[in-house]
């Protein structure tokens, strides 16, 4: 657990603090996960108002691992630290979000197969931080949401369907373009899900610690089966339906229930949500593993068409470089 002023970092513009919220949202939630959430929040030294970040991890990461140490760099809070003390980004407040699932994540919306995180975030995050920010003399002038991977799916997401919060959006590598990005790994996954025992015997050993998380296979099965249970409709057992069967029949029905969670889906309906948004940066790698690159020129497409205001930029390197954007991105705040 993260204590206040947490002494291995020494920083001199930041403090840092836990919000630890039980939820209600998460109540009751289908995977079992707990209802008690750590938030690991850092703040300017100096109180007073500022913009805060609501940073949103990508698959398999959580927002308490920003500060886990790196062997021979920087992680984000050192780099935070760093940035902010040469003045290459403002004074930000940042809000780690603790919507880790037993499959990896949530993508930060409502969801059958998941729980309610996008409920969690809105009516119970957001308030409570700000609450505890103002005991300490803080005031939050604005909110801004940023991620990648995962993350950037849920700042398009949440910044599209509440702007009235979120006035300021960074997306890096979102998710999106799922018939190019997802589609194929279902193909990959599927006969690696059969042979492990189906979704039931991952679960069980993903719960016991006998899933050999080593495999090559390993994040290709959990990617699939986390989504399945973002954007799927349940069987019923309550486990997530695949759009795939062993015969190789692709259930295009039920895959269109996955789609209307795609950002090529839902972003053409929030168009005047995106042209009040104050900061709309979109970023990713020209050669991005999960094809995402498509889905990104897509959506830069669907900006221009529409005259949204928009940063956008494609860079050199892939998807895992998206730390590297990072500075970028909040130096437009």
């Amino acid at each position: 657990m993260l204590k206040d002023n947490l002494e291995v970092y020494n920083l001199s513009e930041f403090k840092i603090s836990t919000l630890k919220i039980t939820s209600s949202a998460l109540k009751d939630n289908p995977l079992g996960d707990s209802i008690h959430r750590s938030n690991p929040m850092l703040y300017p030294s100096q109180t007073g108002s500022y913009k805060a970040v609501l940073f949103l991890s990508g698959f398999t990461g959580n927002g308490a691992k920003n500060f886990n140490f790196r062997s021979f760099e920087p992680n984000l809070i050192e780099e935070i630290e760093s940035w902010t003390k040469n003045e290459s980004i403002a004074p930000l407040i940042y809000i780690f979000v603790d919507a880790w699932t037993l499959w990896g994540g949530s993508q930060f919306i409502n969801s059958k197969g998941c729980g309610n995180y996008e409920d969690f975030i809105m009516k119970e995050l957001l308030p409570k931080a700000e609450e505890e920010l103002k005991s300490r003399d803080y005031k939050v002038s604005e909110w801004a949401v940023m991620g990648g991977s995962s993350g950037g799916y849920g700042a398009l997401h949440l910044s599209s369907k509440f702007p009235e919060t979120f006035k300021n959006c960074l997306a890096i590598a979102p998710d999106c373009h799922f018939d190019i990005s997802l589609k194929p790994e279902i193909y990959h996954a599927f006969p690696k899900i059969e042979s492990w025992g189906g979704i039931d015997k991952i679960r069980t050993d993903l719960i016991t610690r006998e899933l050999k998380i080593n495999s090559r296979d390993f994040h290709t099965v959990m990617n699939v089966i986390g989504m399945a249970h973002c954007y799927s409709n349940l069987g019923i057992t309550g486990t997530p339906l695949l759009p795939l069967d062993k015969e190789g029949n692709f259930d295009e029905i039920l895959w269109k229930s996955w789609l209307e969670k795609d950002p090529l889906y839902f972003l053409p309906k929030r168009i005047a949500a995106l042209k009040s948004l104050k900061t709309l940066f979109l970023s990713v790698g020209e050669y991005d593993q999960f094809l995402l690159q498509f889905g990104a020129r897509q959506i830069r497409q669907l900006f221009l068409k529409n005259d949204i205001p928009f940063t956008y930029e494609e860079f050199k390197g892939n998807h895992f470089d998206i730390s590297t954007r990072r500075k970028k991105a909040l130096s437009l705040l």
